[in-house]
């Protein structure tokens, strides 16, 4: 039997479906990297969650301090040359901040977050250090609003982040498929949930530009017109030319994407390269009665029926227990996100296809998937690793609009239970 790794947060035991997809065996071989930058293009993220904070983008060029460990410059204290929410939140032996000099907990909340740099004029200063055309676009950006604050008022994107890169084996709620990740926010919708292609679609080039090597997208466009077709089919080829995994929700309608018509899941139905489409699966390794499926459209199959991720504090009924559940196939795409985080932190030399591929080549084939995936199965989180072979040294709605490939269920800890199945209800 392969050994697996039971992580100490307290809802773990309320996830029984990561350890469907194996996700504790591929623990053994990897927990991710703060090198891996993933984009959540949704409706932003809270990047003050508990769960989440450490695990949130640092957009390295835009960082207006000097880099070293010495005098008057930031430490880079796991050594990994990177300057991450690790580095800001470590401290010394005597409890003490050790970038103490350039950080500051203004919003009180007890560690150091992207909210804090967000309010520091020291941080956020005014100038476009990285010279992308965002200013002060530290730990993403804001397409919805055009501003540098992509905090989620809506729920959604926190959710998908959560599945994503939760951070685990910390003793706080549940553990995200990679431990150690950077999730880039940008943000295309607002409090209603409601975004356009004209802010979705330039968030992924945003993403593609400043080093994100997967872009979540958990929102589906219905009926599109040809120059909807073509504006999402320019940003995911855009994408596809930087070298990005695009992982696209299947949608809910249970449609069959393989067939046009007005139930017809875009930007998941788009013919690239480096898209990957995902539906969702039961418990019981059933294809969820909601979501779309296709023979030639729709990749594979992930958990996305009743599973339970973050929630923004700010909007839980509980904020001690900023924690929810849902079902969707907007939750079922994170799950490879995480996947192919975890693939890139093994050899980051990888490129999306290859991720792609092994993905594809690594699931668990079942009757349910046989005719209504592409590869006839369910993510299978320790194969897809398992087959990566580590890095050698050196290596390195409406037309226009959205609809959110997820049905929310607002919850408290009660309610979770029942997203996970009733597990420990």
């Amino acid at each position: 039997m392969l050994s697996a790794v039971t992580p100490n947060d307290p809802l773990y035991p309320r996830q029984p479906w990561l350890g469907q997809v194996s996700a504790p065996q591929a623990w053994e071989i990897s927990t991710g990297s703060s090198k891996v930058v993933v984009n959540v293009n949704d409706t932003g993220v809270d990047y003050t969650h508990p769960d989440l904070y450490l695990n949130i983008w640092l957009n390295q060029r835009e960082i207006p301090f000097g880099v070293g460990g010495k005098a008057n410059t930031l430490n880079d204290t796991d050594a990994d040359g990177l300057i991450t929410f690790r580095d800001l939140n470590a401290r010394q032996s005597n409890g003490r901040l050790v970038n103490e000099r350039f950080v500051k907990d203004l919003n009180g909340n007890g560690y150091i977050d992207g909210g804090d740099l967000l309010k520091d004029l020291r941080w956020s200063n005014g100038v476009d250090n990285d010279h992308n055309g965002y200013t002060d676009d530290l730990i993403g950006w804001n397409f919805k609003n055009g501003n540098n604050d992509p905090m989620d008022e809506f729920g959604h994107g926190t959710m998908v982040a959560g599945i994503i890169g939760a951070v685990g084996n910390n003793g706080e709620g549940g553990a995200g498929v990679a431990w150690h990740v950077q999730m880039m926010a940008t943000k295309g919708a607002g409090a209603d949930g409601q975004g356009m292609l004209s802010t979705y679609m330039p968030g992924l080039r945003y993403a593609a530009d400043n080093g994100a090597r997967i872009s979540n997208a958990s929102f589906t466009t219905l009926a599109p017109t040809k120059d909807d077709i073509n504006q999402m089919y320019n940003a995911v080829d855009y994408a596809r030319g930087k070298g990005v995994l695009f992982v696209a929700a299947a949608g809910n309608d249970a449609w069959n994407n393989d067939h046009p018509g007005k139930l017809q899941a875009f930007p998941a139905s788009l013919d690239l390269a480096n898209v990957i489409s995902v539906a969702s699966n039961t418990a019981d390794d059933q294809l969820a009665a909601s979501s779309n499926y296709g023979k030639y459209t729709v990749d594979l199959a992930a958990p996305g029926d009743m599973v339970g991720s973050t929630y923004p504090v700010a909007l839980s009924p509980d904020p001690t227990f900023p924690y929810s559940g849902g079902s969707g196939t907007s939750f079922a795409a994170p799950h490879v996100v995480g996947t192919a985080a975890l693939m890139l932190a093994r050899n980051p030399g990888l490129t999306y296809g290859q991720l792609k591929d092994l993905i594809l080549s690594n699931v668990d084939r079942t009757s349910a998937f046989a005719g209504t995936t592409v590869s006839g199965g369910r993510l299978n989180i320790y194969r897809a690793l398992a087959a990566v072979a580590p890095a050698t040294a050196g290596a390195g709605a409406a037309s226009g609009g959205s609809v959110f490939s997820a049905t929310l269920i607002w919850a408290d800890r009660d309610l979770l239970a029942t997203a996970a199945g009733g597990v420990l209800a």
